[in-house]
């Protein structure tokens, strides 16, 4: 009783000094993540210009883009759209941020609702920021048998498979839930 403790802990991360493996093993959904919330954090503390967020995220995004066309995809035609396959759908996401209720310019959306949304945004956790940009569907045409039964642990039950919310993933005579 009454000593002080310290308590040490080490942590080893590999790094690397090659720009492809950085892209190689970069996250989709931590970059779009990060770029979400610094949106929902100038929108709260500063003076927010809704032309310039779509203009900066939008630079942001060309930039990750440029880097990598710049130093991983050289041997390219100057023309051809490269992107590296961890961020295809980033152009995608940025987009539907705009999209989201806590940047929406519209007068539908209240200024209380605005704020929850943007706090909200800057509490979520990685793996629910991709889902929230981007729905996945629940095809109903092919439900497995214990979909929405009780799985027998606490009040819990069995979900549905999901798909992504795209043309090409649907099929056209199904029944879809988003």
């Amino acid at each position: 009783f009454g000593k002080r403790f310290i308590r040490v802990q080490t942590l080893v991360l590999p790094t690397s000094t090659s720009v492809a493996s950085l892209f190689r093993g970069s996250c989709s959904d931590a970059v779009i993540s990060l770029m979400l919330k610094q949106a929902a954090l100038n929108r709260l503390t500063a003076a927010w210009d809704p032309k310039k967020m779509e203009k900066q995220l939008s630079e942001e995004t060309v930039n990750i883009l440029h880097a990598y066309r710049v130093n991983c995809a050289t041997s390219t035609a100057a023309a051809q759209l490269i992107l590296p396959e961890a961020l295809k759908q980033l152009p995608l996401l940025i987009l539907s941020i705009f999209k989201l209720p806590g940047f929406k310019v519209s007068s539908d959306v209240r200024v209380d609702e605005r704020m929850a949304a943007l706090l909200r945004y800057l509490t979520l956790p990685v793996a629910r920021v991709p889902p929230l940009l981007y729905p996945r569907i629940v095809g109903l045409h092919n439900l497995s048998e214990v979909a929405g039964h009780p799985t027998g642990v606490g009040g819990y039950v069995h979900l549905p498979s999901t798909v992504p919310c795209s043309a090409d993933k649907m099929t056209p005579d199904g029944a879809y839930f988003v």
